[in-house]
């Protein structure tokens, strides 16, 4: 999916227009955002950060890359739930982690400690011992 495809999300999104978003973006006319979406354009990375900034919520990933959700994971990222589970603090329950893991499967594959963790001992082992099903 193009960048015009993403802005044209984020204004469904927010029940925004091209102008109300040109305006939560700093821009004094629409047409930045007018020329991205009607000219099927990529937003530059000005734009980008603009968006980044005035919405903190939208995930970085999605929204340069079109890679992952529109939205940041609201409890933790990879590597916090990992520290959280490695630390025996889990916030989040063993069947929340595992579904996690098993939509995102693609991206978590380049984490190092998830590589060394499959290599070692295979995907569906993987996935137990994340969720302390399964014990090292």
């Amino acid at each position: 999916m193009g960048g015009y495809k993403r802005i044209q999300q984020i204004i469904e999104h927010y029940n925004l227009n091209k102008s109300s978003l040109s305006r939560e973006l700093g821009y004094s006319q629409n047409s930045t955002i007018g020329r991205i979406i009607n000219e099927k354009r990529e937003p530059s990375r000005k734009t980008l950060e603009k968006i980044l900034k005035r919405f903190p919520d939208l995930n970085y990933d999605w929204l340069v890359m079109g890679k992952g959700t529109m939205f940041k994971d609201k409890k933790c990222n990879l590597n916090e739930k990992i520290t959280l589970f490695n630390a025996g603090g889990v916030e989040a329950s063993a069947d929340e982690i595992a579904a996690y893991i098993t939509q995102n499967i693609d991206n978590l594959k380049e984490n190092k400690f998830i590589q060394l963790l499959f290599k070692s001992e295979g995907q569906a082992i993987a996935i137990d011992i994340l969720t302390n099903k399964n014990k090292l």
